[in-house]
């Protein structure tokens, strides 16, 4: 299980009309659009990764409205952890992260794009949809440090 089933999207969300919305990393190696209703909320999970990362997400309807401008995905590079069942894609130049894909999700949506990479949209004046990831079963567990304690001389 992901943030991504989860969060579940507003009914009134298949009524909006679609924009298009360009979204790119930090370099610039991989840029992107994607067709989105009009960015009013996102969905803010807790869980290991995305409080880590920062992560705001949105979901496309479909993953037809997602378009590679330039780059590709196999371009980019992967971490998954855990269940091993939400790939997170970050660019191997900059480390942005960029989108998510989930293998527990419909087909048509397995993407979840991280919104600080798109571009002109203000992230401090979205509503954030909180979600309790960190719940969601089976719960991640950091691995244990079995080497030795660092040590700090202080002068």
């Amino acid at each position: 299980v992901s943030c991504f089933q989860v969060s579940k999207m507003a009914s009134e969300d298949t009524l909006q009309p679609l924009r298009t919305y360009r979204g790119n990393c930090h370099c610039k190696a991989f840029v992107y659009e994607v067709q989105l209703p009009e960015i009013k909320a996102v969905k803010q999970c807790n869980c290991s990764i995305c409080h880590k990362k920062g992560y705001l997400w949105v979901l496309p309807r479909e993953t037809g409205h997602f378009k590679i401008v330039k780059g590709s995905e196999d371009t980019l590079s992967s971490y998954t952890f855990n269940t091993k069942n939400h790939i997170h894609k970050f660019c191997p130049t900059c480390a942005s992260p960029v989108m998510g894909v989930t293998k527990q999700a419909p087909p048509d949506r397995t993407i979840g794009i991280n919104v600080h990479t798109l571009q002109n949209v203000d992230t401090w004046a979205l509503q954030k949809e909180r979600i309790d990831g960190a719940k969601v079963e089976p719960m991640y567990t950091v691995p244990e440090h079995k080497g030795a304690e660092p040590s700090a001389n202080i002068e």
